[in-house]
């Protein structure tokens, strides 16, 4: 999105009335065409809005002097945000120049989101780095390798997504983690609760994990990266984006560590400024280690959609397949081969009614994965979902959904989902959230199934949450998460459990200049019956069951500084720490990270890092390859608009 231009001259056609001062917006799309009907809105010491017109143009006046918070929405886009400060009556008035990027149907634009760090500026080829320096985000250990846990759930309750496609073999699959590399992803967007209003209520007890690649309307640059890092080894990054007229164009391509390589092609075509074709392709390939198996693992996967204008909303289509084969050279329980396919169809509308918004989307898809030789297990399943925005006052907003579903391992079922959204001043909001969700059984639980069971219960997910966010100043910022969620008819041997948690995070984010940030985040499991929990240190547990248990991570913390000398260029050192205390496992790992970046004649990165455990040894093999005691990375970077 473009950021707040200053001191431009006004555009043609805004009439502007001088008062106490005004904001000018001139709205555009990716091809910087003029977008009309799209509402801007400006909270601070007084509240105004307007839409634009055919122009995109739009003009807020008698503004008192002060800071303000501007939000730029529009049916089918992602809402633009930015503050700015109105100077008092004989200053010119602001000008911003926004550029509304198209939502994607798996990440509607009511669904609140959250972007992780971009990992550009890290250099980080892990993406576990970058997830485990979140606050609310986890690497634990998963049936197939290492996966990604939110807010203390489990991996297989938590969806994870390479740009709103699911990825095959869900959260443990080998493409999560040990072969998305993560100099190849834009960034993370973590969207937590079970309380989204996404088409789709599966595996998002916790929340869902979107790992996004470059967009094509995103930002024009082209870069050429070489390093070598000691765990990953060698590697080599090209990126590029760039758009010719209509046709937009990404293109992301990663390789090193011998057979390991990650790229990503996207294209649209915009055939007018409400109608584009888009389509997108993924090849990943690499190996790694789980236990003392040697696995080898490709896990490619496509997309197509389109979208037009629609009775005065927006409607889109978009199909996808995502695979993963694997193969271990020595078959174990740890590292089975597997091979898994995900297909499915989405179709959504949303229809805007002036500030508020009417969503339905429908979501079909088809699974199959098999083990070692065992039968191939396939399920499917539908979604229908209903989700509607409503302004009960001027800072005050509320959102209710509905998401119905079934499917052959799916009895019809209806998750509840519903968020009061309170604006304190202009500088704080408080969200109220609660709703349902399900998981269905992971792929490693299929294999329970006989005769006599023909199917797994999906597992039920109730729960609440309470967050705030605030800005201290244009760059410092806070946030507060506190959620309790409870889960039931779990599968096979498994507990009914609850996860409780609180986390508390502040920011200070300059686009030049000193950073920093701090956050600690708490997390208390519980688990009842008589069964054991599924739990990475199950072991450790015994049959204490109805006990208060800890899942790993029991603590998290973090906290570090940052020196950015341009978008690209980031030095930071800091550590993390995250760990279990508890009567029945004791453990805790602190990391600490340093790095150092600086600028050659203008359009050349250095960077040199590392990141050290401070002599603790991982015992877990499936997470050992990705916690190494100590690791160091060296690169050279090109980078151009």
């Amino acid at each position: 999105m473009a950021g707040l231009v200053l001191g431009a001259a006004i555009p043609a056609g805004a009439q502007i009335v001088y008062g106490p001062g005004a904001i000018v917006a001139s709205v555009r799309d990716a091809a910087s065409r003029p977008l009309a009907g799209a509402l801007v809105e400006a909270v601070g010491p007084t509240t105004r809005s307007a839409t634009s017109n055919v122009a995109g143009i739009v003009a807020l006046v008698g503004l008192p002097a002060g800071w303000y918070d501007v939000s730029v929405s529009l049916s089918g886009y992602a809402t633009f945000e930015e503050r700015l400060s109105v100077g008092p009556t004989t200053s010119a008035p602001q000008v911003i120049a926004p550029t509304l990027q198209l939502a994607s149907l798996a990440n509607p634009v009511t669904a609140a989101t959250r972007a992780l760090p971009a990992l550009g500026r890290t250099q980080d080829p892990f993406a576990a780095g970058v997830i485990d320096a979140d606050l609310e985000t986890n690497v634990v250990a998963a049936g197939g390798g290492p996966g990604v846990s939110l807010d203390g759930t489990l991996p297989y309750e938590s969806r994870v997504e390479l740009d709103g496609i699911p990825i095959a073999g869900g959260a443990g699959s080998p493409a999560v983690l040990r072969f998305r590399d993560g100099l190849g992803l834009a960034g993370i967007d973590v969207s937590g609760g079970p309380y989204l209003g996404s088409p789709v209520a599966r595996d998002a007890i916790g929340g869902i994990v979107d790992l996004r690649t470059p967009a094509v309307d995103s930002v024009q640059t082209l870069g050429l990266d070489q390093g070598y890092d000691s765990a990953f080894g060698s590697f080599s990054h090209a990126r590029a984006v760039h758009d010719f007229g209509n046709l937009d164009l990404a293109f992301d391509a990663v390789t090193g560590g011998g057979a390991d390589r990650s790229d990503s092609f996207k294209a649209r075509y915009a055939l007018s400024s409400a109608t584009s074709i888009d389509v997108a392709s993924y090849d990943l390939a690499g190996t790694g280690t789980v236990g003392s198996a040697n696995v080898a693992a490709s896990a490619p996967a496509f997309e197509a959609g389109l979208r037009f204008g629609l009775g005065g909303g927006t409607f889109q289509a978009r199909s996808f397949s995502s695979s993963l084969q694997e193969v271990a050279s020595i078959g174990s329980a740890a590292a089975p081969n597997e091979r898994a396919r995900t297909t499915g169809v989405q179709l959504g509308y949303d229809l805007p009614l002036g500030a508020d918004r009417v969503s339905l989307a429908f979501d079909r898809r088809s699974e199959t994965a098999n083990y070692e030789n065992e039968p191939v297990d396939e399920q499917t399943y539908s979604s229908l979902s209903a989700r509607t925005n409503i302004t009960v006052a001027r800072a005050v907003r509320l959102d209710v959904a509905d998401v119905y579903s079934g499917g052959t391992l799916v009895r019809a079922r209806h998750d509840p989902q519903t968020q009061l959204s309170y604006r304190i001043g202009s500088k704080f909001t408080l969200r109220l959230a609660s709703g349902a969700a399900f998981a269905t059984a992971p792929e490693s639980l299929l294999a329970l199934r006989n005769a006599a069971s023909p199917g797994l219960p999906p597992e039920t997910s109730y729960g609440e949450r309470l967050s705030a966010e605030g800005r201290l100043d244009a760059s410092d910022s806070v946030r507060l998460n506190v959620y309790n969620d409870r889960r039931f008819d779990t599968f096979g041997p498994f507990a009914n459990a609850a996860s409780r948690g609180v986390g508390l995070g502040f920011e200070r984010a300059r686009a030049r200049g000193l950073g920093a940030i701090a956050y600690l985040a708490l997390d208390r499991s519980y688990v009842y019956g008589s069964a054991q929990p599924f739990f990475r240190n199950a072991e450790s547990y015994g049959t204490f069951a109805g006990e208060q248990l800890s899942e790993e991570p029991y603590a998290k913390a973090r906290a570090g500084l940052t020196y950015r000398t341009s978008a690209t260029c980031e030095s930071r050192i800091g550590t993390t720490f995250f760990g279990a205390n508890n009567a029945y496992a004791t453990t805790g790992v602190a990391i600490g990270d340093a790095s150092v970046c600086f600028r050659l004649f203008g359009f050349a990165d250095v960077r040199a890092g590392e990141h050290n455990l401070f002599g603790v040894v991982v015992r877990d093999p499936v997470l050992a390859p990705l916690l190494t005691p100590h690791e160091y990375t060296l690169s050279l970077g090109l980078h151009g608009q």
